[in-house]
């Protein structure tokens, strides 16, 4: 069995559609399933993230897992409608005033198992909070090329189950003050377009 997890249900669609799933539940997640894969829209941020994916291990038990969604750019090499494989991911909203073995937690990205393929490759910084400020972008642009809210919590708990984890995002605003209208501006659109062009990619239909 394979895993997706998606935020939102505009995400999520694309690869229902392509893959032919059918609504399975409702609570506590919406559940979407075949003989051979498995996605469950965790709804937006970490802690529904982290809670979607243990769900679905413990559910599923899944060989691998998925992470398809869109994702704000704060490198300008990394542009609209880009589609980027995910090489690692941390959290930039976390602080502890430690700088020992404690803080590690919080510190240290998480290494996925990504193909790169034909797509760009990156760095995803993960945080609670939607990026739409050009300060914050500047700091986060020190250790990362996009941002999300789900990444993160995605991989730490893939790692900490020691399932492969596979993330992919499509760039749908530049993380500034435009971005809340980039992103739902381009949500439906990016969504169909891109997800399925990844769902095209990395799977075979006969």
């Amino acid at each position: 069995m394979i895993l997706f997890i998606a935020a939102m249900i505009e995400e999520a669609r694309p690869v229902i559609d392509k893959l032919g799933l059918r609504h399975t539940e409702t609570k506590p997640f919406e559940l979407y399933q075949n003989d051979d894969f498995a996605l469950i829209v965790s709804n937006i941020g970490k802690i529904n993230a982290a809670a979607a994916t243990v769900y679905g291990i413990m559910k599923f038990n899944p060989e691998m897992i998925y992470n398809i969604g869109l994702a704000g750019s704060i490198n300008h090499d990394m542009h609209y409608g880009d589609i980027i494989a995910v090489q690692k991911v941390y959290q930039h909203d976390s602080y502890l005033p430690f700088d020992d073995e404690r803080f590690a937690y919080f510190s240290e990205a998480v290494e996925l198992a990504t193909s790169v393929g034909a797509f760009k490759s990156g760095t995803l910084a993960t945080g609670d909070s939607f990026v739409d400020n050009s300060e914050l972008k500047k700091k986060i642009a020190e250790s990362a090329q996009l941002v999300d809210m789900e990444g993160h919590a995605v991989a730490r708990v893939a790692m900490l189950h020691d399932v492969p984890l596979h993330m992919y995002k499509i760039i749908s605003d530049n993380a500034s003050e435009s971005a809340h209208d980039d992103f739902f501006g381009n949500l439906n659109d990016m969504s169909h377009t891109k997800i399925s062009e990844i769902i095209n990619t990395l799977f075979t239909f006969d």
